[in-house]
């Protein structure tokens, strides 16, 4: 490894062209030829390529590189296989995804969460690790153990859908999971809207993104059987007056951008003071 100088060309090893000859692509097949042998002559002393690169660069610099070499044809074969070893070392230790995600410093990324490349090993991980669905398990780790607001979760997904180059789709599928386990678990939208932190500030409801989401989940809310239909005016008068309401919504209303919801909240508003809270479910 030392001879090799692994020890010190690492990561250049995956962001150098292979015309460079001095730490080239044939050293990681020289360093693999040579961990085989190895193991082959003295199997009761086997050892992996990813022993001495984790004691070098730790666990999460491998996972960097194996990032790095996956995007290479040169270099996707040795990264893959350091990838197996990395996964199947924390599942013989019996690393949990939150256990993962703290080695891969994913619980520091925050707004950056989906453009950490470690992201694709850390979701390998739960996928290997764990017979539930990966999106699931994502999710606990990010709500129950580390303290993500869901509000704050879908300011993530935002931006992650914008890095489409890792895991393609993963930020919207979250957001789907998100919302189906809402409705598995009979959350109602008043309690949505309260979790989306939608109750925190009337001036910029109209203009708050999250606002959406909540407005798809009341639809498909009402949409199941067996469940006491609402209306939105219901849910947001929970939270703020009738008349503070009335009054965002009529400065609203001469905004260009907030105009149409405005007018059509208005009427809804007017409408729920005329029928009251409560509707009953049709048909």
């Amino acid at each position: 490894f030392t001879l090799l100088k692994l020890d010190t060309t690492g990561f250049k090893i995956f962001t150098t062209p292979p015309l460079n000859k001095e730490i080239s692509n044939p050293t990681l097949n020289l360093f693999a030829a040579y961990i085989d042998l190895s193991n082959k002559q003295n199997s009761a002393m086997k050892m992996t390529m990813l022993d001495m690169f984790s004691k070098t660069y730790s666990d999460n610099g491998v996972a960097m590189m194996i990032e790095l070499g996956m995007k290479a044809p040169t270099t996707k074969t040795f990264a893959s296989r350091l990838r197996a070893e990395l996964l199947m070392k924390w599942g013989d230790n019996a690393e949990s995804a939150d256990d993962v995600s703290k080695i891969l410093k994913l619980d520091q990324a925050g707004i950056d969460l989906f453009a950490t490349p470690q992201l694709n090993t850390w979701y390998a991980h739960n996928r290997q690790g764990y017979i539930r669905n990966p999106e699931d398990v994502m999710l606990e780790v990010l709500v129950s153990k580390q303290g993500y607001g869901y509000g704050r979760l879908l300011e993530i997904f935002r931006h992650g859908q914008r890095r489409i180059d890792i895991l393609g789709d993963l930020p919207m599928r979250l957001e789907n999971r998100m919302v189906k386990q809402w409705l598995e678990t009979g959350k109602s939208p008043d309690k949505v809207f309260e979790l989306l932190q939608l109750n925190k500030g009337l001036d910029n409801l109209l203009m708050n993104p999250n606002l959406m989401v909540w407005e798809g989940y009341w639809i498909r809310f009402n949409s199941l059987p067996d469940v006491d239909t609402t209306t939105m005016m219901h849910t947001i008068t929970s939270f703020y007056s009738v008349m503070d309401l009335s009054a965002m919504l009529e400065k609203a209303k001469k905004v260009p951008k907030t105009e149409q919801t405005a007018t059509k909240w208005l009427h809804e508003l007017r409408v729920h003071n005329l029928r009251g809270r409560n509707i009953k479910k049709e048909g």
